[in-house]
Parts: C-alpha cells; sequence; structure tokens
C-alpha cells in the first residue's frame, strides 16, 4: 500500500515530467544494451578471440550494417559505437537534470501539499499534534521520502540494463545464459532478506528519530525551568540515551547493507568463475561470442547488486513515506470545507449569538459546554469567568469560528456561522492568548505577520495603543529587533503587549481576549483597559479573566461553572449572585 500510494503520489505530481524521465532513462539505456551488442563484432575484429563458425546473431549485425550502408570493420564499428556511446552520455546528461527536477519538485510538493493539509485542518485536530512531530515529518521524513525518487530511477535504470543485458545473452547462446540466470536467482533470494530487515531497521530509525526530536523541542521549551533546577547532566543523559539508540540503529542498517553487499559482490565472483568455467567446458575455442557472454555478464552482475541496492533503499524509504502518507491523510481527513481564495470580511452590525450550545472534543463523550446561550451587542464589552477547566477557553474559540459546536447554534446578526462563512468571520476578529506566540523575528513581523507590507507608520499606532511601543523603542534595531524564540528576549508582560498590538494591527470587528493581561502589573493593566474601551463602541470585545479587576470595566459579566452558564449580569450583580464562586477566584 507504502509503496503503491507512492508511485501515484509521484504520477500526480508532474506526469509529463515523469514520462520525460522514463524516455530519457529508456533511451539511455538501449544505447548502453546497442553497445553491448557491438561487443561481438570489435571482439572479433580487433584480434581478441576468432570468429569461428557464424553463428545467426552475428548475421544478424553484419546484416544490420549492410543495411546503413556500413562494412563490417573495425572503423565502421567502432564509429558506431563511439557514437552510441556519445548519444548515451547526452542522453544521461538530460536524464541527470530531468531528475533532478523530478526529485526535487517532488520534495517541494510534498512538503508544500504536507503543510498545506495540516494547516487546513480543523483546530481539534492541530490541538492534538506534537510540534516536534510535524517539525520532523516536514524536514527528515518530507527529505527521505524524495531521495526515494533517485532509489526509484537507480531501480528503473537497472531493471532496464538488466532486461537489455539478459537479452543480448539469450540470443548469442540461450542454453547458458538461462543457466547463469537460474544461479544468480538462487542467490538473489536469500538476499531479500536483508531488504525485509532494512525496512524494520527503517522503521525503528523513524521512530526513534522522531522521538529525539521530541524529547529536544520539550526541552527546549522547558529549558528555562531546567537550568534553574540545575537540571543539565539529567537531560543530557536522557538525550544522549535516545541519541545513542538511534546512532545504533543507523549503525545495524550501515551494517545490513554492507553484509547485503558483501553476499552479493561473493556470489557474484562465483557466479562469474561458474560461467567462464561452463564456457571453457561447452566450448573448445575460445570464439567470440562466449567470451562476448562472458563480458556482459561481468556488466551485468554490479548492476543486478545496483537493482538490489536500490530496492533496499525503496524498502528502508518506505517507513517515512508511511509517517508522511499518514500525517496527509489524517489532516485530510479533518480538513475544514472552508471557501478558497480571498473572502470579503463579516461585519457584525447587530449581535454575536450563541443559542443552546454544547460542545464536546472529538473521541470524547464529554462535553466541555452545555446549553449555553449568550448574546452579545455589537460594541460591547463582555468578560467571562470561572474557575480552570470550565469552558471558558472552548467558548472563545467557539464565538471565533475555530470549533464548530457539537449541538446548538451560532449567529451572525441574524445568519448562522456555517462553513460558507467561518473563513470570512475569521477575517473579521483578532484574538489574543495568554501566552503570547512571537516567532523567532524582528518585531515587525512579530504585529504584522500576514502583511506583505506593513506600513511602519501603522505599526507604530498600534504598539502605542497596546502600551509597547516605549518597549520597542528601547530595543537594540527597534522594529528590526529579533525577538528570539518565541519571544524570549522579552519578559511575558512585554510579549503579551506585542501579542495585542499583532492583533490591534489588524483592527479587528471583534477582539477576544483569552488571559491576555495576566502578566502585567495593575497600573499597566489599566493602561491597556483604557485602551480597549477606546475602540469601542467599532469594536466588540470578549474578555476571559481571572482577576475580578480585569473585568469591572465591562458591560456585562458572564460565569461558567460545571460546563454551564451558571449566572450573568452587570459586573457588580453577578459577584453578587456567585459570592462562593468569586472568593474562590480571587
Amino acid at each position: 500500500m507504502s509503496f503503491t500510494s507512492f508511485i501515484l503520489s509521484l504520477w500526480k505530481f508532474r506526469p509529463g515530467l515523469l514520462a520525460l524521465n522514463v524516455v530519457l532513462l529508456v533511451a539511455r539505456t538501449l544505447a548502453e544494451g546497442l553497445g553491448l551488442i557491438l561487443l561481438i563484432p570489435l571482439l572479433a575484429l580487433v584480434g581478441v578471440a576468432s570468429q569461428g563458425e557464424a553463428s545467426w546473431f552475428t548475421a544478424l549485425i553484419r546484416t544490420g550494417f549492410d543495411r546503413v550502408g556500413f562494412d563490417l570493420s573495425l572503423r565502421s564499428v567502432l564509429l558506431v559505437f563511439v557514437g552510441l556511446m556519445v548519444v548515451r552520455a547526452l542522453v544521461g546528461f538530460a536524464y541527470n537534470i530531468a531528475s533532478a527536477r523530478l526529485q526535487f519538485g517532488f520534495l517541494h510538493e510534498l512538503r508544500a501539499s504536507t503543510h498545506r493539509a495540516v494547516t487546513r485542518s480543523n483546530w481539534p485536530f492541530l490541538a492534538a499534534q506534537d510540534s516536534a512531530v510535524l517539525n520532523h515529518s516536514l524536514s527528515i521524513q518530507s527529505e527521505n521520502a524524495a531521495f526515494g525518487v533517485n532509489a526509484l530511477a537507480r531501480l528503473a535504470s537497472s531493471t532496464f540494463a538488466v532486461a537489455i543485458g539478459l537479452a543480448t545473452a539469450l540470443l548469442i547462446d540461450a542454453r547458458m545464459t538461462l543457466i547463469v540466470t537460474l544461479l544468480a536467482l538462487v542467490v538473489a533470494l536469500p538476499i531479500l532478506s536483508f531488504d525485509f530487515r532494512a525496512y524494520r531497521l527503517s522503521k525503528r530509525s523513524v521512530s526513534l528519530l522522531e522521538n529525539l526530536f521530541k524529547r529536544f523541542r520539550h526541552q527546549l521549551d522547558d529549558l528555562k525551568s531546567i537550568k534553574s533546577a540545575a537540571g543539565e547532566e539529567q537531560a543530557d543523559i536522557r538525550f544522549n540515551e535516545l541519541s545513542q539508540r538511534y546512532v545504533e540503529t543507523m549503525v545495524s542498517r550501515a551494517n545490513n547493507s554492507a553484509q547485503a553487499g558483501l553476499v552479493h559482490e561473493l556470489a557474484a565472483v562465483l557466479l562469474l568463475a561458474a560461467l567462464i568455467w561452463l564456457v571453457s567446458s561447452y566450448t573448445q575455442t575460445l570464439s567470440v561470442e562466449p567470451v562476448a557472454l562472458i563480458i556482459i555478464f561481468a556488466r551485468l552482475f554490479p548492476r543486478a547488486g545496483e537493482l538490489q541496492r536500490s530496492v533496499r533503499d525503496l524498502f528502508a524509504m518506505m517507513p517515512g513515506w508511511k509517517r508522511i502518507h499518514d500525517l496527509r491523510a489524517a489532516a485530510d481527513a479533518c480538513s475544514e470545507d472552508l471557501p478558497g481564495g480571498p473572502t470579503a470580511p463579516v461585519s457584525l452590525g447587530n449581535s454575536l449569538v450563541l443559542e443552546n450550545i454544547a460542545y464536546a472534543y472529538p473521541n470524547s463523550d464529554t462535553q466541555v459546554l452545555k446549553d449555553v446561550s449568550i448574546e452579545l451587542p455589537a460594541g460591547a464589552a463582555v468578560g467571562i469567568v470561572g474557575l480552570s477547566g470550565a469552558g471558558k477557553t472552548t467558548l472563545l474559540d467557539l464565538m471565533s469560528g475555530l470549533l464548530i459546536p457539537t449541538r446548538g447554534r451560532i449567529y451572525i446578526d441574524g445568519e448562522v456561522l456555517d462553513d460558507t462563512r467561518r473563513k470570512a468571520w475569521r477575517q473579521t476578529v483578532a484574538y489574543v492568548l495568554q501566552d503570547a506566540q512571537l516567532v523567532n523575528e524582528d518585531v515587525r513581523y512579530n504585529v504584522a505577520p500576514f502583511d506583505d507590507a506593513p506600513v511602519d507608520a501603522e505599526i507604530w499606532i498600534a504598539l502605542e495603543k497596546a502600551g509597547a511601543a516605549d518597549i520597542v523603542r528601547a530595543l537594540p534595531d527597534g522594529l528590526d529587533t529579533v525577538l528570539g524564540d518565541r519571544g524570549n528576549r522579552l519578559s511575558r508582560g512585554q510579549r503579551q503587549r506585542i501579542s495585542l498590538a499583532r492583533a490591534l494591527y489588524l483592527r479587528p470587528a471583534v477582539l477576544f481576549l483569552d488571559e491576555a493581561t495576566s502578566a502585567l502589573n495593575p497600573a499597566d493593566e489599566s493602561a491597556i483597559v483604557a485602551t480597549l474601551q477606546e475602540l469601542r463602541p467599532n469594536t466588540t470585545i470578549v474578555v476571559v479573566a481571572h482577576r475580578l479587576s480585569s473585568l469591572s470595566w465591562t458591560d456585562r459579566l458572564y460565569t461558567l461553572e460545571d460546563s454551564c452558564l451558571s449566572a450573568h449580569g452587570p459586573p457588580r450583580s453577578t459577584v453578587s449572585q456567585k459570592p462562593d464562586l468569586i472568593s474562590e477566584m480571587r
């Protein structure tokens, strides 16, 4: 199944380029095969062996030369031979270029299609993925799968060459050729065990390297905790254990390949010796055709070895390809059915309404939210509170269109938020998370990552509103300062401000804040609140927070308990309705 899917994917990529590669490969191999046929007259003309009694095959070669107007002389045969080798070299040159275009073009398509499948999948699927595994699949496994194109080409080339060589040998001496071929097959069958072992070892190495990526990624994420606890030595031990196991597996793969190569070379020597012995027993004089047969098989045995190496490389490539194929299939199965191309953002003119919303994550019977109904007037500021696990973030994910309700409906100005409007709705909103998702790029990119031509003046306006302008001015290179991995050059509060500036740069109609000011001190949070109030009534604001001080300015406060909406109303009255819950949150 994996090999079939690989071939189909390669064909679907660029069938014209694949066909060109096949044509060039066949042409190159045919030129090489015709060169083998010319061995018979060349050996006779240079006096390596006696011509003996001319066979029908030799007569056929002479007839061919006569028909093209050439004498069967050393000069004419050499001329044709050189011409064939020049053609083979030129075709080989063209094939190498076409093969590189096919291999690296397929690598790009593989990465791009996998990236597209992952990014187009729904949020529950993405939330369940490990970023290190995705990185491993898009980098190492994609590269290995693309090298499968080269292995497949080598397999095809060797197969054609062996087929043409055997056909030539059969025309020279069918009985001798069949005997040697049967002996070669008897030797080749046990070598298949090395191919299956290569598959098993490759499967293990893929898993180990994936775990190595995961370990390193997780240690990088937790590096501050590791160093603060002086845990570097233990972290090194765990990483080294995984790395050593991977190295041992790769050494086993190399040993397996070396053993297979050794067996094949020894078998080739024995088979060639057997052929020479058979030829010497079969004929009393060293005639041209038996010598040609020996030379042909002497050239075929290395090509047969290359054929088996190619098979072994394909076996070794299959586990990595299966990971890529399975990832794409799983992502495609969870793909969001959203319209392609640009869409006009949906404006919020009246209200955002949630009607009897319930939600349970895939493969779970536990409902995170139960029968939640909320109406948010356009331009309002709404707060949502609740203990950890109450469903606050899930509620924001539903409002923003990241999740689809298990039951119930969401209305935007009276129209259902379905797949036809979900993409346009997302272009209307901005979502600020508690853990600011900054990347190792400059400030300009982190504030305007989706803008191909960001305007610095607008970036500074967004930074001013988020209270981050002075922070950026103090950086060594201002907007050009690279913030480090996940923004680690900044404090947590500074990262939150940059993340808020990114949201404000979009000028959203609806702004969702999920503990977005949790790392700010009261004075800085008050300044941010003042900015948020200035955004109204053009922006509807939904805030999730644990501190009541962060929500006292909102128009309405909703409380979530045990996945249900338990109270709502103006902040002061809602607090009075739920004194026990509020006391737990202080």
